[in-house]
């Protein structure tokens, strides 16, 4: 962290000169990334693009996804422009905003994400997809038309609105008007409209690809849309969970939270769009407010299948000097496996056996220190991993747990010990 001082009286102005800084942890295979991102094509934004480009360079992220409100806003010319597209590239999408509350949709279909898209200049917001007066699952359905590889992310489901309001997709569902429930299974009220299909599509709304478990500061939202995400995949529904800042404006940090995404082609350079959706979508990829992790359970990582009943997990975490790590949590099938402290540039090495098929994740987290906080105001150090899939009996697939009987702690009382 470079320090400067300087004395100046009014009116007097001074040069600044700051060394470029220098990138003190290396990830390669892995590529950066924010995938809710706002500028001037927003309502609620008025941050002209150059400078939101500025900002993607400032946080040093490799990949922005462009997410107005309901219009598609392209960052590659202004990227070429600038000459940049070396160090930094974008992909087109939008934030299907849906608030009219209609008949189809009396509580509203929440808020998502979805890219990439293909801008038409001539058609009303650049071609965005239409979200108004329709169910959850026919947007689904018009992205889907579109062809090629897409992606549609469930944006802060578990946040709140203007005054305290209810407005996001866990907490009416759309058409139901009740909180999803993850201590009940998909088959019960309310849960069960995510899974009525479409009479002619056979869609549910239930069929997004990605939920935004870490959305800007503050660890509450985290935690109970983790409860909803683990609910999910105990029930054989597996939705990457993604990290973003959901940044409008400067006062806030771009790429804080961020993803890291397993990608062979892991610079701008020589990004490939494509790879990098079905990255996103096979959970190859974990969220970070700084912690830098490498996990495996045997050979396989994020997103893959391991076999057998019992493997060796190995966990190596990296960061920067100032972003304090302390602690370890390795989860099976959603319950706590193990807690245990560990530091940066430590690698925490345990051997896990399975009775079932299972699916392992991680977290790691450290206590902001007086750099960390200035740096990140309102954040905590903090990264969490999506699921390594566990074929515990060999028989080829993976088959979910299903709810235990006894619920784990992370979806029964998922703010326990928060406060």
């Amino acid at each position: 962290l470079q320090r400067i001082s300087f004395s100046a009286v009014p009116g007097e102005v001074l040069p600044l000169e700051i060394a470029a800084p220098e990138r003190v942890v290396e990830t390669p295979g892995w590529i950066s990334a924010d995938l809710h991102v706002h500028s001037v094509g927003s309502d609620d934004s008025t941050l002209p693009l150059p400078t939101r480009i500025a900002t993607l360079l400032a946080q040093g992220l490799d990949v922005a996804v462009s997410t107005d409100h309901d219009v598609l806003i392209d960052y590659a010319p202004v990227i070429r422009k600038l000459g940049l597209g070396d160090r930094v590239t974008s992909v087109v999408g939008a934030e299907i905003t849906s608030t009219a509350r209609e008949d189809a949709v009396p509580h509203t279909a929440g808020h998502m994400n979805a890219f990439p898209l293909p801008v038409k200049p001539f058609a009303y917001r650049g071609g965005a997809p239409r979200s108004e007066g329709v169910r959850v699952r026919e947007i689904f359905q018009a992205i889907d038309d579109l062809g090629g590889e897409r992606l549609v992310q469930l944006n802060h489901p578990r946040a709140r609105g203007p005054e305290g309001k209810a407005e996001n997709y866990f907490s009416h569902l759309a058409v139901a008007g009740e909180s999803f429930d993850p201590t009940l299974a998909l088959e019960a009220a309310p849960n069960r409209v995510l899974i009525e299909p479409d009479p002619e599509t056979g869609l549910r709304d239930l069929d997004f690809d990605a939920v935004e478990l870490m959305n800007g500061p503050g660890m509450a939202h985290y935690y109970r849309t983790r409860a909803d995400w683990f609910s999910l995949l105990l029930q054989g529904e597996f939705r990457t969970g993604t990290a973003n800042s959901d940044s409008h404006r400067l006062g806030q940090v771009l790429g804080q939270p961020r993803n890291y995404v397993r990608l062979a082609g892991d610079t701008p350079r020589s990004f490939d769009e494509e790879s990098f959706i079905r990255a996103v979508r096979d959970g190859k990829l974990y969220g970070t407010t700084g912690p830098l992790l490498e996990v495996r359970l045997g050979d396989e990582g994020l997103g893959e299948i391991f076999r057998g009943g019992k493997g060796a997990l190995r966990v190596k975490v990296e960061a920067a000097d100032w972003v304090p790590v302390s602690s370890l949590r390795v989860y099976v099938n959603a319950a706590l496996e193990r807690e245990v402290p560990i530091r940066a540039g430590e690698t925490h090495e345990a051997s896990l056996e399975f009775t079932g098929d299972s699916f392992v994740t991680v977290e790691v987290e450290g206590e902001a220190n007086a750099i960390f906080e200035a740096v990140n105001p309102g954040f905590s150090p903090f990264a969490f991993t999506n699921p390594i899939f566990v074929d515990a009996d060999g028989d080829g697939e993976w088959t979910a747990p299903g709810l235990p009987d006894s619920l784990p702690a992370t979806i029964r009382d998922p703010l326990r010990g928060l406060e």
